[in-house]
């Protein structure tokens, strides 16, 4: 399996640290919340904390389409919260984004960024309003 990842220049000090934490996923960390098709891990990094999440593998038209016609769930969250920071909206800090392929499908990916605790979550907000 092929792998891609793409560490933010800030935070290239840490590669081999996330690469690790990846490799390691499935045994270490401890999960935000309960797991469902997507898990979210917190992990120590040095003296900071770090989320992992974790995307299911697509269905196999999506396997497809993300190895060869879009971005993938990963992928855009990195970018998304590059732009996000660069408009001076809060947002947890990206370090990284890693996908794993073969050569015709796409498999599994992986977005990492800093832990923020925060006041009130999106779900808290939202159910507050229902």
């Amino acid at each position: 399996m092929k792998e891609r990842k793409v560490t933010d220049p800030a935070h290239e000090n840490y590669e081999n640290d996330l690469d690790e934490v990846v490799s390691n996923f499935d045994e270490k960390g401890v999960y935000l919340g309960e797991p469902d098709r997507n898990a979210i891990k917190i992990f120590d990094l040095d003296r900071d904390k770090i989320n992992v999440k974790s995307f299911k593998i697509p269905n196999l038209i999506n396997q497809i389409a993300y190895r060869f016609f879009r971005k993938s769930k990963a992928e855009r969250s990195f970018l998304y919260a590059k732009r996000l920071s660069s408009l001076g909206i809060g947002t947890p800090e990206p370090l990284a984004f890693y996908e794993y392929t073969t050569a015709i499908l796409f498999k599994k990916s992986f977005y990492i960024s800093q832990q923020v605790d925060a006041d009130l979550t999106y779900r808290e907000l939202t159910n507050d309003f229902n």
